[in-house]
């Protein structure tokens, strides 16, 4: 047996045939969605009031997503980033909520935060506004009580205040009497002729 070493197998090399090139494009398509989505429908909210008078705040919030998921709605005081009022909601594919509560006006102009999210691994804001409530120093006249009133109510409220009084005042007016006409006339007949001889 040789004492030469044993010569090792020799090496595959690759050899490229043929190649061809890919252009792999990502689409900017949003997939579809994972998580509810949280639309701020309405912050509900007067636009002023006296001290200590009593208003009426709330959030009306539409699940916008077509997936189900628990919504949470804050109000906070803007200026002090203190909780005024928090709530939350499971809520199905496109239904909406709303809820109010009351609390005395302050000593100065309001100013309010109004938040609404969802829940998905942790707390996610979807939307945001502000709204300021202005210090009056004389309570408010009917009238402006009226459009605060009436600014507080939602669409379906305002449409059937409208309408169901509209309704009953066409429903309460009084028939006509069907048109009269009369019947035509007929000329009596003629008496026959006697013929003369």
């Amino acid at each position: 047996m040789s004492s030469e070493g044993r010569e090792g197998p020799e090496l595959l090399t690759s050899i490229v045939d043929d190649y061809k090139e890919f252009t792999v494009t990502a689409s900017a398509e949003p997939g579809p969605p994972v998580t509810p989505v949280a639309d701020l429908l309405n912050p509900i909210c007067p636009n002023k009031a006296a001290q200590e008078q009593s208003v009426t705040l709330g959030i009306n919030v539409k699940n916008t997503s077509t997936v189900a998921g628990h919504i949470w709605t804050q109000i906070y005081e803007t200026d002090t980033d203190t909780l005024v009022k928090n709530m939350n909601k499971y809520m199905e594919p496109g239904e909406s909520w709303e809820w109010t509560d009351n609390f005395n006006m302050p000593d100065n102009d309001w100013k309010l935060t109004f938040r609404v999210g969802h829940f998905m691994d942790g707390s996610i804001e979807d939307e945001t506004t502000d709204k300021t409530i202005t210090l009056t120093t004389e309570g408010l006249t009917l009238w402006e009580q009226l459009l605060e009133w009436w600014s507080l109510r939602s669409n379906p409220e305002k449409a059937a205040i409208i309408g169901l009084p509209t309704l009953g005042f066409i429903l309460l007016l009084p028939k006509r009497p069907p048109a009269y006409y009369p019947p035509p006339y007929y000329s009596p007949p003629t008496p026959p002729q006697k013929e003369t001889e």
